[in-house]
């Protein structure tokens, strides 16, 4: 999986239209949208796989905030309430490590989403300045 701040950095790249070469431009943007459509479902399935992690840790959680033994860790030694159980989990260390993952990977799915409405709009505008040189010329 492509690191995001390599992403952000290509983002920048297929969003610039070069002027002087307008049909060049209006090849390239099929291949850029492909390339952030493969950008998109690495980031879904890695997105899947912590928020499958997350539920996991939060049960686990769960299961030693309620009292219960947890591979191996000895249980919970204070008695809570069932509504404090989940306010617990969200302080807990292990579960912000894997909720602060998750809320990156949305992040950056995000940008790679709206990365691809943006070029998906680079056609038209190419389209419309290509409509406009002609104007211009006289075509």
């Amino acid at each position: 999986m492509k690191k995001f701040s390599e992403i952000k950095e290509e983002a920048e790249r297929c969003s610039k239209i070069d002027k002087s070469n307008l049909g060049e431009e209006s090849l390239k943007v099929s291949s850029d949208i492909q390339r952030f459509i493969q950008y998109g479902y690495e980031y879904r399935i890695a997105l899947e796989k912590i928020s499958q992690e997350k539920k996991k840790i939060y049960q686990e959680l769960h299961d030693y905030y309620s009292g219960k033994k947890v591979d191996g860790k000895e249980a919970y030694p204070f008695r809570i309430l069932k509504s404090e159980i989940s306010s617990k989990i969200e302080v807990d260390p292990e579960y912000q490590a894997i909720n602060e993952k998750y809320q990156r990977l949305k992040i950056c799915l995000l940008f790679i989403e709206e990365t691809l409405q943006n070029l998906k709009q680079k056609t038209w505008n190419i389209k419309n300045m290509i409509e406009f040189q002609k104007f211009i010329s006289g075509a």
